[in-house]
C-alpha cells in the first residue's frame, strides 16, 4: 500500500516542482546579459565642406553605457579640439573642421570599449 501511494505521489510532486520552477523563472529579472553594444549609424552631413563650414555628425547606438567622440586629421595628428565624452545613445553635434578630419565614435561599457566606427570629412 505504501509503495502504491508513493508511486502516485512522486509523479504529482514532480509535476508540481516543474510548474513552480517555471513560474519562478518567468519572474526572474534579466541582468542585461546578451545585450551587445552596437553603433547602428554614424554620419557626417555634408561630408565635404569648405574649411570652417558646419558639419553635423549624427549617431544612433544601443547597449553602451556611454559613447565617446574623438577626432583628428587622417595622418593622426590632433586638431586641438577636445574629445567629447559621456554622449547619449542617440544624438548629433555640429563641428567646424578646418582640415580633413576623421571622427571616431566608440561604445564604452565599464569593461572598456566594445565597438567603434569612424566617418571622414573633407575640408577643401
Amino acid at each position: 500500500m505504501k509503495r502504491g501511494l508513493l508511486l502516485l505521489v512522486l509523479p504529482v510532486l514532480f509535476v508540481a516542482i516543474i510548474a513552480v520552477s517555471g513560474i519562478v523563472r518567468s519572474r526572474a529579472t534579466p541582468l542585461g546579459i546578451g545585450t551587445v553594444p552596437s553603433i547602428i549609424s554614424f554620419s557626417a552631413n555634408p561630408p565635404v565642406v569648405k574649411p570652417g563650414d558646419p558639419v553635423v555628425l549624427a549617431w544612433n547606438a544601443r547597449g553602451a553605457s556611454w559613447l565617446n567622440l574623438d577626432w583628428g586629421t587622417p595622418r593622426g595628428s590632433e586638431a586641438g579640439e577636445p574629445q567629447k565624452t559621456n554622449l547619449p545613445d542617440r544624438g548629433s553635434i555640429t563641428v567646424h573642421p578646418q582640415h580633413n578630419m576623421v571622427y571616431t565614435l566608440t561604445c564604452e561599457t565599464p569593461d572598456g570599449p566594445m565597438c567603434t566606427t569612424d566617418v571622414s570629412v573633407r575640408a577643401e
